[in-house]
């Protein structure tokens, strides 16, 4: 069960995290001069070579972390003191949001990464999609960062399988676990800004860093991950008419291997008083027909299945236990091993 801190304590890094994101924001703002534009809170590098990197924070406004990692990229490239011979372009996904101390404001940004069939978009997060969408088109290899609302046990990946994909994130090491399926399976049509990279055929990859909010390990999984994609690059298109020195083969099977993962049971929200149990975390283990509710409130909820813990859900509940709408469609998720390597599970995809 997750420890709660006194009030007093409470309020006082509420008030810490909040000078630190208005510094941060301002900080990036200012390196983005372009407000009112198509280009508002993206900031790009040029460094001769034609490989495109995109990097992402703040698709959801509150998943803060990942921001102190990209400004200390932003910041070695603008000094000299990470050496690039490639471009990047990085951006703030949903600025209202994350000014506002929100998730979103009025839709799911993460679900918004699509071709508008009904005309205009109507929200904000749409208008601001479409905006980022000729953007997301310009990328070779694209890093969606993201925060859990829940602590992890670990890091990780989580999006469709792919050769090219699995060898970057092997290389940068941003997690040693991936939440995969073949690209061909699920999803349930979910618009993701990764979703939307992928389906050109490049590699894309979201990476969930742990809980909301400012921490070491999150900022230093961000410049870990970006600055070995950099050294790569710096290898695999020198700039010059120089010969590549290794592929993204070698440079990959250098580092460990991920441990992979599948998603086995949605367990949907479709009883208002369904509620686990206080302390499940993102990974926590558990085992087939575990106790996951509390026996006291509500209905029984049992593991369907042998693994781990994934998205679980506390909504606000009303006077009488119930969860408050709008509720989320699932309570949790399970995830299981792959009872073998992606490569052999799924050998048709590249």
């Amino acid at each position: 069960m997750t420890k709660a801190f006194p009030l007093d304590l409470q309020v006082e890094r509420s008030l810490e995290h909040q000078e630190t994101l208005a510094q941060a924001l301002a900080d990036l703002q200012a390196r983005c001069d372009t407000q009112g534009s198509a280009e508002e809170w993206v900031w790009r590098y040029e460094g001769g070579g034609g490989f495109h990197i995109g990097a992402s924070v703040m698709v959801h406004g509150d998943e803060v972390g990942p921001l102190m990692g990209l400004l200390d990229v932003i910041e070695a490239l603008e000094q000299g003191r990470l050496p690039y011979v490639g471009r990047f372009t990085c951006f703030l996904g949903n600025p209202r949001a994350a000014t506002q101390g929100v998730r979103f404001t009025e839709e799911d940004l993460n679900r918004a990464f699509k071709v508008c069939e009904d005309g205009d978009p109507v929200s904000y997060e749409s208008k601001r999609a479409q905006a980022l969408l000729p953007i997301l088109d310009e990328f070779d290899l694209y890093l969606d960062l993201h925060q859990t609302i829940l602590p992890v046990a670990q890091p990780f990946y989580i999006c469709p399988w792919s050769v090219t994909s699995w060898r970057w994130a092997r290389l940068m090491g941003g997690a040693q676990a991936w939440v995969t399926r073949h690209p061909q399976r699920g999803g349930g049509g979910l618009a993701c800004a990764h979703a939307w990279v992928a389906k050109r055929g490049k590699p894309s990859l979201a990476l969930e860093l742990g809980a909301l909010g400012f921490s070491p390990e999150s900022r230093a999984a961000v410049w870990r991950s970006l600055s070995r994609a950099f050294k790569a690059v710096n290898s695999l298109y020198p700039v010059g008419g120089k010969l590549p020195q290794t592929t993204l083969e070698q440079l990959a099977h250098a580092q460990p291997d991920l441990a992979f993962y599948e998603t086995s049971e949605r367990v949907s929200f479709k009883d208002p008083l369904m509620s686990l149990a206080p302390g499940w975390v993102n990974f926590s283990p558990v085992q087939a027909g575990q106790l996951l509710s509390d026996p006291e409130v509500g209905p029984l909820i049992m593991s369907p299945t042998t693994g781990a813990v994934l998205f679980p859900k506390y909504p606000p509940r009303g006077a009488q236990g119930e969860a408050l709408d709008p509720r989320p469609s699932e309570l949790f998720r399970v995830v299981t091993p792959l009872h073998e390597h992606p490569t052999k599970l799924w050998s048709d995809v590249d």
